[in-house]
């Protein structure tokens, strides 16, 4: 069992809400964003996905700030948790 298969109970433990913010360069969006979203969705959590341009100049505090603005506009608080998949 990989760590995809958990994350549907983590989030569901982590956010009361029952929201979550998953956020990927686009690389990781493309590879496993959809997948990791339908197995969220598919155990009632509601999914907000954001994607930013992939490589290191893009992680930058703009980058940051356009992320944050949508989580803000989504309404997601302190009751919500966020996903990021990826590393570096």
């Amino acid at each position: 069992m990989g760590v995809r298969a958990l994350l549907p109970e983590a989030v569901a433990r982590s956010a009361p809400s029952g929201r979550c913010a998953l956020i990927n360069d686009e690389n990781v969006d493309r590879l496993w964003g959809r997948e990791v979203a339908r197995s969220l969705a598919a155990e009632g959590i509601d999914v907000v996905a954001a994607a930013f341009p992939a490589g290191e100049t893009h992680k930058t505090r703009e980058t940051w700030a356009a992320l944050t603005d949508v989580l803000m506009e989504a309404g997601l608080g302190r009751d919500s948790c966020v996903v990021s998949l990826g590393g570096g």
